[in-house]
C-alpha cells in the first residue's frame, strides 16, 4: 500500500514532469500574445489616421458625422 510520503513523491515528479512539459507552450502561448498585441496597435493607429483624414475631408465639406 502506498504511504503518504509515496502519494507527495509521487505527486512531486508528476509537477515536474508537467512543468517541464508545458513551458514550452507558456512561451509559444507569450509569443502568440505579443504578436496579437502588435497587431492590434498597428490597425489601431491605422483606424485613428483614417479617421483624422475623414474629419478633415468633412470639414471641408462642411458635412457632419455622425459622431
Amino acid at each position: 500500500m502506498l504511504t503518504k510520503t509515496d502519494l507527495k513523491l509521487i505527486g512531486e515528479l508528476m509537477d515536474d514532469k508537467l512543468g517541464s512539459q508545458l513551458e514550452p507552450i507558456k512561451k509559444d502561448i507569450m509569443q502568440i500574445r505579443k504578436g496579437q498585441k502588435i497587431i492590434v496597435n498597428f490597425f489601431d493607429h491605422e483606424y485613428l489616421e483614417l479617421r483624422k483624414g475623414i474629419e478633415l475631408i468633412e470639414a471641408h465639406l462642411n458635412l457632419h458625422s455622425k459622431n
